[in-house]
């Protein structure tokens, strides 16, 4: 039986995230032309059914086209939510760290996470101005609807179950990891439960 199935659950799952992280760490600044990078206004810049006003009266009224500039605006919103979530997550994660001790494997990985979070933040920091010159802090930002004339749309969003089952979802495997080692424990779900990233 080797070392890694003879720790307990949680360091052999940090073990194996390491593994991970090593495989599909990429640097912005090496691997990304971004003075080069087209914007494809041709097709959606996020799947339509993930848009906060997807499956909405609002959605229904706009044409084709202002749907697809809607998705390049709230893909950029999206992305400067991206950077607000890193960042909190990389200070719960340091302040987690104190905790665990250094020989644990789970502070290894923490480390190795804390490092990815600060190249996804770098990446979502280039990106944005390529698709529009500003970063925006909330996914659900009123200046999206605002500049694209939707009467309402911030409310509409908020409230439109898809979107808010959808962020969910797609946080699921990180928000349970997040449980499982303590990070979202019954002190600290609160915030995370407030601002729709996970279940209730």
């Amino acid at each position: 039986m080797s070392a890694t199935l003879d720790l307990p659950r949680t360091a052999a799952r940090s073990t194996q995230l390491v593994k991970a992280s090593e495989r599909s760490t990429h640097d912005p600044f090496e691997e990304i032309d971004w003075d080069g990078l087209p914007v494809d206004d041709s097709a959606f810049h996020l799947p339509p059914e993930l848009l906060s006003l997807y499956g909405t009266t609002a959605w229904d009224e706009m044409t084709e086209p202002e749907r697809i500039a809607y998705s390049r605006h709230e893909t950029v919103a999206l992305l400067g939510a991206g950077i607000w979530f890193e960042n909190a997550l990389m200070q719960i994660v340091l302040r987690h760290l104190v905790d665990i001790p250094v020989t644990d494997p789970m502070h290894r990985y923490l480390l190795v996470e804390v490092a990815d979070e600060c190249r996804h933040s770098t990446t979502v920091r280039e990106a944005a101005p390529v698709l529009v010159n500003e970063i925006v802090a909330l996914s659900l930002n009123p200046d999206v609807f605002e500049q694209l004339g939707i009467d309402g749309g911030l409310m509409i969003a908020a409230s439109n179950p898809h979107y808010r089952d959808n962020v969910v979802a797609g946080l699921s495997k990180l928000t349970s990891f997040l449980t499982e080692i303590g990070v979202i424990d019954d002190d600290h779900r609160t915030p995370w439960l407030e601002r729709g990233l996970v279940a209730a």
